[in-house]
């Protein structure tokens, strides 16, 4: 039986967990609260309550072993420690790693108006704490997956809450969704395949102009003028895993 630990337990982290399970993999997720420890245990999840900011909380991966360590955090859970740190101790304290996958995101594309696919060079700075990750995976582990995100979205994550303040910037350049779905399933097709070690994006290939978008969900959006932005090629994995995307459009 594999095991997987997954760092992080929001809107792609227990998602994920539950469906690995059910394909009976040995999963292991965090929280940073230990009510929400107690609340995962009851759904029969194995959790264990982690702080990147309170260093004795690492010692409780000294020595173990997993197949597959999944980093989901997003970079705001690491107030002090950083990002790239929080990672790099952990995987330090096991014993065994077979392979590292990182959830990524397409902000470390340029918003330059271009279409963006793997190749691109059009990156951020080497400062960004994502670019910064990504290199410290590449560097220290062969055998990673970098999925880089576009925006989630979901039942709990519908555009139609986005935007409180009522007012859309740029709103002539192009949306890059992903249903949150297709990220859990992509990740566990990633895994069972396996897919090729390296890096992909993952968006899904409508790309309306975020006013068209979100003025479908909020009529009474003030779209201000502007087209800085981009557009995100996700084609690469879900053409290597005969993968179709789902609709951006949600009821």
């Amino acid at each position: 039986m594999k095991t997987i630990l997954i760092l992080g337990s929001g809107f792609i982290g227990l998602p994920l967990a539950q469906s690995l399970q059910l394909d009976n993999y040995n999963v292991t997720l965090t929280t940073t609260q230990q009510l929400k420890v107690d609340q995962l245990q009851a759904l029969g999840l194995q959790a264990v309550c982690f702080n990147g900011d309170i260093t004795k909380d690492y010692d409780q991966f000294s020595n173990l072993s997993f197949d597959y360590v999944i980093y989901a955090l997003p970079p705001s859970a690491c107030k002090y420690s950083g990002y790239t740190q929080v990672l790099s101790m952990i995987l330090n304290k096991l014993s065994y790693v077979g392979a590292v996958l990182f959830t990524s995101s397409i902000s470390v594309y340029l918003n330059n108006n271009a279409t963006h696919n793997e190749q691109s060079t059009a990156l951020a700075s080497a400062e960004n704490v994502i670019i910064t990750t990504e290199n410290y995976i590449r560097k220290q582990y062969a055998n990673h997956y970098i999925l880089r995100l576009a925006g989630l979205i979901g039942n709990t994550r519908h555009p139609k809450n986005f935007f409180k303040n009522g007012v859309l910037e740029n709103s002539n350049a192009p949306v890059n969704m992903v249903c949150g779905p297709d990220v859990v399933e992509l990740i566990k097709q990633t895994i069972n395949t396996p897919l090729s070690y390296g890096t992909y994006n993952v968006c899904a290939p409508q790309h309306p102009t975020k006013a068209s978008y979100y003025k479908n969900y909020t009529p009474t959006l003030c779209c201000k003028q502007g087209n800085e932005g981009k557009e995100i090629d996700g084609n690469l994995i879900a053409n290597k895993l005969g993968y179709t995307y789902s609709s951006i459009w949600l009821d």
